[in-house]
């Protein structure tokens, strides 16, 4: 109960996260046009974490693991962008600290419900919230 409570927490405040992550993108991206490679990799970069974390409706394994893919693409990109070419703080980026931290969370939630005495074969976003029947 108290695992599936502090994973509830975690989910919801790691959602909230990802959710404004995403509105800010969406809003940064109206001005942009796809004019080039870069841009279309900028404006995923800026746009996909919600997605990424709405897979956990059906596995909360691959959101974990979406997201923490997803952080070291978004580092990967940006160390490649900068000027010099070099390995920048993923802190540093304004939307670094959002992802890791929910990465962190998703992870933190998975972590309890995996262990939990009651668990399913998939876990899904669902489980934290609500008992399966």
């Amino acid at each position: 109960m108290v695992r599936r409570m502090i994973s509830g927490v975690a989910l919801a405040i790691a959602g909230l996260l990802l959710l404004i992550r995403t509105g800010l993108g969406l809003i940064a991206v109206l001005g942009f046009g796809i004019d080039s490679i870069e841009t279309l990799v900028t404006m995923l970069c800026l746009t996909l974490a919600l997605p990424i974390y709405l897979v956990g409706l059906f596995s909360l394994r691959g959101a974990t693991i979406g997201l923490w893919v997803f952080f070291g693409l978004n580092w990967t990109y940006l160390s490649l962008m900068s000027k010099p070419l070099g390995v920048v703080n993923p802190f540093s980026w304004p939307y670094g600290s959002h992802l890791i931290v929910a990465a962190i969370l998703v992870q933190l939630a998975y972590s309890l419900l995996a262990r939990a005495p009651d668990r399913h074969e998939s876990i899904r976003l669902a489980d934290a919230f609500f008992a399966r029947i």
